[in-house]
């Protein structure tokens, strides 16, 4: 898995420069989501949670939407966030 994906939301493919993978796939399967989704200004940068962490979360989880957090609180590749 690669640390950045770029793609086409319109084709639905996304690559990582290895990989291709649907981009609908990627963002359900991972648990993706966009900062101030709310503000209705419609940010096309979407966020995928840390696969596999070595280090736990010190910072800036704290700073991430409620909503956005109980959305996502049973995604599989989320470890502990305390």
């Amino acid at each position: 898995m690669g640390v950045i994906y770029f793609g086409d939301i319109d084709e639905d493919a996304v690559t990582n420069g290895s990989e291709t993978v649907a981009f609908s796939e990627l963002i359900r399967d991972r648990g993706g989501y966009r900062y101030l989704e709310g503000l209705g200004t419609r940010p096309s940068v979407y966020y995928l949670p840390p696969v596999n962490r070595q280090f736990p979360v010190d910072r800036g989880y704290e700073s991430i939407d409620e909503d956005i957090k109980e959305r996502y609180k049973d995604t599989p590749y989320i470890k502990d966030r305390g």
